[in-house]
Order: C-alpha cells, then sequence, then structure tokens
C-alpha cells in the first residue's frame, strides 16, 4: 500500500500538476507543494542516486510554528455579542432581511 506522499511524489514525477494532485487526492495545493518541496530538498542533500531511492517518503511534513498560537477563551461579555448579534439576525429574518443578516464568520469575528 503506498502512503499518501508517495502516490503525491510519483504524480508529480509522472507530469501531474499540483492541483490536479490536490483535486484527484482532496487535499490542499498547499499541501502537496510542501511534500514535493520537501522531497526535493531531501534529494538534492543525497549524493548518490542509489541512496536517494532507498529514501522513506513516509514521514509527514513539519510545520514551523515559530509562533505559539494563542488560545481563545469564550467569557461571558463575547457570550453576550454573540447572542445580541444572534437575535438581531433572528429580527432580520423576520422582517424579511435576508441578505441583510450577519454570517456566522463575521459573527465569529
Amino acid at each position: 500500500m503506498y502512503t499518501k506522499q508517495e502516490i503525491i511524489i510519483d504524480s508529480f514525477r509522472q507530469g501531474k500538476s499540483q492541483h490536479t494532485i490536490a483535486r484527484d487526492l482532496q487535499i490542499n495545493r498547499k499541501t502537496v507543494k510542501k511534500y514535493i518541496l520537501e522531497h526535493e530538498a531531501l534529494l538534492q542533500s543525497v549524493c548518490s542516486k542509489e541512496a536517494a531511492q532507498s529514501i522513506a517518503l513516509s514521514d509527514k511534513p513539519a510545520y514551523n510554528m515559530t509562533v505559539p498560537r494563542q488560545k481563545v477563551k469564550l467569557t461571558t461579555d463575547v457570550q453576550e455579542i454573540i447572542d445580541e448579534q444572534l437575535l438581531k439576525n433572528k429580527v432580520k429574518l423576520q422582517e424579511g432581511l435576508r441578505k441583510q443578516m450577519m454570517k456566522k464568520k463575521d459573527i465569529h469575528e
């Protein structure tokens, strides 16, 4: 059984674009690019072709987390603001103003 990384590298060697590979495997194009770039960097660091062919492709790419993300806390103040926005959306829906309603993403921000 092939790993996803091996499938990506083989598809890239066959001449498929990163976009096509991502669409076929239903993964993000940036993930495909990361796998390919890491593989090419690994090949450049190895001297002989025999050693390059024996390299295992099963390692997942390492993501750079130099800046740790802050955890977001749900406080009562934030909960009140969210409830207020949801109430406004309900009123607008009853008045027939569907297009003026806030999206979930906007309320989250």
